[in-house]
């Protein structure tokens, strides 16, 4: 598995640790590290010794999303795809992921959290859909994992839990967060992947792949069907990031920034 600076993997014993290394961008998402998740995320899966996968920021934030650089340009619907695929290998792994989420997490880094299986998030954690703000409407399936984030309650057993700040509840993506309670103090990530390593590896697996089909698999689900809300997504995204209102809000956004 080849890696750039922007993801950094580390693996001990049957735990493996994906850290997001460019804390200058608040580890921005851009194509590189999307591929390179995804990549990652599959190579552990073919070799068969991984119990858990952690995927966590550095610098003091998660992430702050996929990069507008790259969306606003010729290259926006190849990231919308990567983000596509780094979701389906979060959701269809054959081990737990745990997002370990301090500070921002925005946008498709939002996605990505509510994607995974189990959230280890500090009391200043926040997340952030700001797709709307800026002329795009949700992607990465966060037009549905949001709602499901109650399969994500065992994380607060574990004492594993966070806060959501949504920017868009407005707009009905509101504060569905059965599965995430405020707990002070740091999450204890590493008795999340002791518990992990400790369990029966396929076992494991295989009630992870049971739960995602019932909650995410097909339509008749209380959400609907994440494929089919991928795909929704994909078509509508590639309409407004064409749209004026989508260049403009970038194009303001940016300004500010410089």
């Amino acid at each position: 598995m080849a890696h750039s600076s922007l993801v950094e993997l580390a693996v001990s014993e049957e735990i493996a640790t994906i850290t997001l290394g460019n804390p200058a961008t608040r580890n921005a998402l851009d194509l590189t590290a999307m591929h390179e998740i995804n990549d990652t995320i599959s190579a552990l899966a073919a070799d068969g010794t991984t119990s858990a996968l952690i995927i966590r920021g550095s610098g003091g934030a998660f992430s702050s999303g996929a990069s507008l650089t790259e969306t606003s340009d010729s290259s926006g619907a190849a990231t919308i795809a990567a983000a596509q695929r780094m979701i389906h290998s979060v959701v269809s792994a054959p081990f737990p992921i745990i997002t370990a989420v301090d500070g921002a997490s925005a946008g498709v880094a939002a996605s990505l959290v509510f994607a995974s299986d189990l959230t280890a998030a500090r009391e200043r954690s926040f997340f952030l859909l700001p797709f709307v703000g800026i002329g795009l409407v949700p992607d990465g399936g966060a037009t549905i994992t949001p709602f499901c984030i109650g399969r994500q309650s065992e994380s607060d057993a574990d004492g594993a839990a966070a806060r959501a700040n949504l920017s868009e509840r407005r707009s009905g993506l509101g504060a569905h967060r059965s599965g995430l309670r405020p707990r002070r103090g740091r999450p204890d990530l590493a008795r999340l992947a002791a518990r992990c390593a400790t369990t029966p590896r396929g076992a494991l697996g295989a009630t992870k792949a049971a739960i995602n089909a019932a909650v995410l698999g097909h339509e008749s689900s209380p959400f609907g069907n994440l494929s089919v809300a991928l795909e929704r997504e994909h078509s509508s995204q590639l309409v407004f990031l064409e749209s004026p209102e989508h260049k403009e809000s970038v194009k303001k956004f940016l300004s500010r920034r410089a």
